[in-house]
């Protein structure tokens, strides 16, 4: 739940309310002026408590600013130690949400480059389902599907939900590729 419920931005004041901002007349802050908001919320990122900041990047991302949420995963990522739930718990949550970002945003390849950053740095970790689908995806759509195929089957291995329906989709995918038959070894 986001802490912060205004700031002012260029003589506005802008609210947070019903899960959206809003200024002193009540009127949805949309393009200009939410860009705006977001990259005063990213200036003074340091400003505001961890939990607070992670919530304004998890909004960013849920309304479409991938850039704008992507910088602030970087924030959080550098200061993940401030975390309520601890730096490495942090990066599990972070490090998806960061390259479904750079995927949203049509750059797969800097998915993949962060993602093998992250493992190269974290090599004790074990990461989620969502991230290896994720990076799954990324290698898909640089047609490297032989790397796809690698970690959406990790992903699957991971995966605890019954509705994962973006591993669904990327399973749809690799088996185009590959046959029916490519998850049975």
């Amino acid at each position: 739940m986001i802490k912060l419920l205004s700031i002012e931005v260029d003589g506005e004041t802008y609210k947070f309310y019903n899960n959206r901002w809003v200024d002193s007349m009540y009127c949805v802050a949309e393009g200009p002026a939410l860009n705006k908001i977001y990259d005063h919320l990213i200036q003074t990122a340091c400003s505001y408590p961890y939990d607070t900041v992670y919530e304004y990047a998890r909004m960013m991302k849920e309304t479409e600013h991938y850039g704008q949420a992507s910088k602030l995963i970087d924030y959080l990522i550098e200061h993940r130690e401030q975390s309520s739930l601890g730096g490495n718990s942090a990066l599990h949550r972070l490090v998806p949400m960061k390259t479904s970002c750079l995927r949203s945003m049509n750059n797969p390849r800097a998915a993949i480059e962060f993602f093998n950053k992250i493992i190269k740095e974290h090599k004790s970790l074990t990461f989620s389902s969502a991230l290896y689908t994720s990076i799954a995806a990324a290698y898909c759509d640089v047609e490297d599907y032989d790397n796809a195929l690698k970690y959406a089957k990790i992903a699957c291995a991971l995966n605890t939900q019954d509705k994962a329906f973006e591993l669904i989709y990327l399973i749809k995918r690799l088996k185009a590729v590959f046959g029916e038959d490519c998850f049975d070894n």
